[in-house]
């Protein structure tokens, strides 16, 4: 096991168990509202140290390659002709950056958004197995199951209305690029 995997581990174990003990620290009525429920609670215990741990690994790797490659670029080119540099740099890095920075913000928006999507669909699943009792002596496990899957088939094809438009921003910004260097060699 290499060390940044082990810090890596440990950070996540940590996080993870902080995370259930404030969640078991709670007063009952937060449990109470709607948003909180324990459905909810348990995917986001499952989800979060994962997109936590996501973060502490390649996508932190990532953003530090792209700051220390710019840096580099900009060094390199105001070295070799500044008055160049300067005029790419003035026109294209703005664009690169709003380009960058859109693509960000709509990468959060799509995870919020099927964050709030599929949390319906949790609750809804976690309250029919709490009531597995009652739904197995009513005999209405095909309904429940019916139910769950129709909020599925829903979620799921509003998600890929929505991703279609996602595909196209991150094609656009990695365009962006592109189109810089492109203005760059000419």
């Amino acid at each position: 096991m290499t060390i940044r995997t082990d810090i890596g581990q440990r950070i996540l174990s940590t996080y993870r168990k902080q995370y259930f003990r404030d969640i078991i620290t709670k007063q009952i009525s937060f449990f109470d509202e709607p948003r909180n429920a324990i459905g909810l609670l348990s995917a986001s215990l499952a989800t979060d140290p994962a997109q936590l741990q996501q973060l502490l690994g390649i996508n932190m790797a990532m953003v530090l390659i792209a700051i220390f490659g710019l840096v580099g670029c900009i060094a390199i080119a105001a070295l070799f002709h500044w008055k160049f540099a300067l005029v790419v740099m003035a026109s294209s890095l703005p664009i690169i950056l709003a380009g960058g920075w859109y693509r960000v913000r709509h990468e959060v928006e799509f995870e919020a958004r099927n964050n709030a999507v599929f949390a319906e669909s949790a609750r809804f699943a976690t309250e029919a197995i709490g009531a597995i009792r009652t739904v197995a002596s009513l005999t209405l496990e095909r309904t429940v199951c019916e139910k769950y899957n129709a909020l599925l088939q829903e979620h799921v094809s509003y998600s890929w209305k929505k991703a279609r438009f996602s595909c196209l921003v991150f094609a656009a910004s990695d365009s962006m690029i592109l189109l810089c260097m492109a203005f760059a060699l000419w």
